[in-house]
């Protein structure tokens, strides 16, 4: 069973192959990072497992004979080819669509629009069909994997299984690890790198800024440093407060309009309500009835009032919020 696998110094460098196809920037490269960026780790390490599972397929076609068959017609090949390029062209368009839907919104309601968010059945199965119409790794089992097969294998079936299997082991690690990296960089930003020539500029005498509370800091520091005036807005606690005597139908609606406007994503958005105890109740009923009122559904839809949030991890965010509260959905 020793010929099974390759020597030492072939498996090192049939180790290195594998690396260099999956750092190579390609279709399986940017997808698991598209999605990593725009629905969180989940999503990127979802369809990280949905590539995996296209090179399994992968291996199990060409340890079972598919690889000569595609030799011996070439033309079987170029099917697969054109076939993973329409689908390639279909996924672009579908991201063409999505812009020019969103461009026909607000600029407020156009994020919302190219973010909606996804399963991770969706997400591993998108990975999964960009890898199985992938020519490059198609490329790889019928041509390069082959060669590490050891002629003096007695079971070559097993031998191009097990290449098969460091394969998809090592290319999902390292997607996994792609996932962690992209993920840890999205959260850092270039705020900071971006800020503080803007901020040194001479020209600068006045500076409002909406964003993060370390580049807020840095914002505040060179302020004062440049001895600017400047305002910083870094995700405050808005609060709405009503009274005994107040309008409570007419609060009710403010109240719902603040929280719920975008989703509730916009630094101004109502956070917390105090109330009066006397009209709690009352304003409660009123506000129930105003946030069962609202229509909820895309936001292509111009009837439209709360669309969805930004990406998964958002959502996440928000029903742990609630779970931790006890909080009371309305």
């Amino acid at each position: 069973m020793n010929d099974l696998l390759p020597g030492p110094t072939q498996m090192l460098v049939f180790a290195g192959a594998v690396f260099v196809l999956n750092a190579t920037p390609g279709v399986d490269f940017v997808l698991t990072v598209s999605r990593t960026l725009q629905g969180g780790a989940r999503a990127g390490m979802a369809a990280a497992l949905g590539i995996g599972a296209g090179c399994v397929a992968h291996a199990l076609a060409a340890a079972l004979g598919l690889a000569a068959l595609l030799a011996v017609h070439p033309q079987a090949f170029a099917v697969i080819q054109w076939a993973g390029a329409a689908y390639l062209v279909w996924l672009g368009l579908g991201l063409l669509r999505q812009a020019w839907r969103g461009a026909g919104n607000d600029s407020a309601s156009a994020p919302q629009a190219a973010t909606r968010s996804r399963s991770r059945w969706a997400d591993f199965r998108t990975g999964l069909l960009t890898n199985l119409l992938n020519p490059k790794v198609a490329l790889f089992f019928l041509a390069f994997l082959p060669q590490f097969v050891p002629q003096a294998s007695a079971h070559k079936t097993l031998s191009f299984l097990l290449l098969g299997a460091w394969f998809v082991i090592q290319g999902t690690l390292f997607l996994f690890a792609l996932v962690l990296l992209a993920q840890r960089l999205s959260r850092l930003g270039a705020g900071p790198v971006v800020a503080e020539p803007l901020l040194r500029e001479p020209a600068v005498r006045a500076v409002s800024f909406t964003g993060s509370g370390a580049v807020g800091k840095l914002v505040a520091a060179i302020a004062v440093d440049r001895n600017i005036r400047f305002q910083t807005e870094m995700g405050g606690k808005n609060v709405a407060i009503v009274l005994h005597d107040a309008d409570l139908r007419q609060a009710a609606v403010l109240t719902a309009a603040g929280a719920m406007r975008y989703a509730g994503q916009k630094c101004t958005a109502t956070s917390r309500v105090v109330v009066d105890a006397r009209v709690e109740d009352a304003f409660m009923n009123e506000l129930r009835r105003e946030l069962d009122a609202l229509p909820i559904g895309p936001v292509t839809d111009a009837a439209t009032a709360l669309g969805p949030v930004i990406s998964a991890r958002s959502r996440d965010s928000i029903h742990r919020a609630l779970r931790e509260s006890n909080a009371e959905v309305v």
